[in-house]
């Protein structure tokens, strides 16, 4: 079997064709990647509100009637997960009014994108501020199992091009409602097996960075090792992932954590801050 990247070349000479050149200079590889430049901008805008006293108390106030909102059936409920694939829907359809929302710059980044993964962002950044809304939506619901199942079925089975607002509608939070409620379920599940002190987790915590960054690059070289051995899909897949994840502990391990720029630039540590 061939590599199907790279034809019938081998790996050695995918490595050093055009072809694999040309995939790391566009930046295909690492499309998945590049929401971390939205979060820059997330970030870099979040600072400069806080920087600003009468926008930084109106965030404030903001998060606080957001808490308050939590003694309400609404939320202490868990209802108003229902209603987060809205604010998606929502920056969908500001997106779908502005010409050049989906003109990217440089290559990277867009209007649409940010629009996009705004209300995540926006959540996390207002359930900082107000701990009770984040308390809710980590609370186990067992009604949300169905729904969990039936979002699933309908992304599955609802793939049509929308010709009409409602159908735009339909189909956005479609496409939303599934995202929010397996971030739902990561909450949960954390709240469940995490929300103890443990030396373990916090170091997979201080490593999830390098972790994370490093994790396509090592994914991409060990499949290409292994995609020629007449090996079961299984066997090479679990190799991958033990492989990948060693691979990327060992970089925190040996490295990031041993060079004060590396570490402050993966995880916005320095090492006197850490103890060391």
């Amino acid at each position: 079997m061939h590599v199907h990247y790279g034809g019938d070349l081998s790996l050695g000479g995918y490595l050093v064709s055009e072809a694999y050149g040309a995939t790391w200079r566009t930046g295909a590889w690492v499309s998945h990647l590049w929401f971390l430049i939205y979060l820059l901008i997330y970030y870099a805008a979040v600072y400069l509100i806080l920087k600003l006293r009468p926008a930084a108390r109106a965030l404030a106030r903001g998060a606080a009637w957001l808490d308050s909102l939590s003694r309400y059936r609404l939320v202490g409920g868990g209802y108003f997960i229902v209603a987060l694939p809205l604010l998606s829907v929502a920056m969908l359809a500001a997106a779908m009014l502005i010409p050049w929302a989906y003109d990217k710059a440089f290559g990277v980044v867009s209007l649409q994108g940010l629009l996009t993964y705004l209300p995540y962002f926006a959540f996390g950044m207002f359930g900082y501020f107000g701990t009770r809304v984040f308390e809710a939506f980590g609370r186990f619901r067992w009604w949300l199992i169905p729904l969990t199942i039936l979002a699933y079925w309908a992304r599955l089975e609802f793939r049509f091009e929308p010709t009409s607002l409602a159908e735009q509608i339909v189909s956005g939070y479609i496409r939303a409602l599934l995202p929010w409620l397996l971030s739902y379920w990561v909450f949960v599940l954390f709240q469940w097996l995490c929300a103890q002190p443990s030396r373990f987790f916090a170091y997979l915590s201080d490593g999830s960075y390098t972790i994370y960054l490093f994790h396509h690059f090592c994914v991409i070289v060990f499949a290409m090792l292994l995609i020629d051995l007449a090996w079961p899909i299984w066997a090479k897949y679990g190799l991958i992932v033990v492989a990948t994840f060693a691979t990327t502990v060992a970089i925190h391990h040996f490295l990031i954590l041993r060079i004060g720029l590396l570490r402050l630039m993966f995880n916005g540590k320095r090492l006197a801050a850490a103890g060391r």
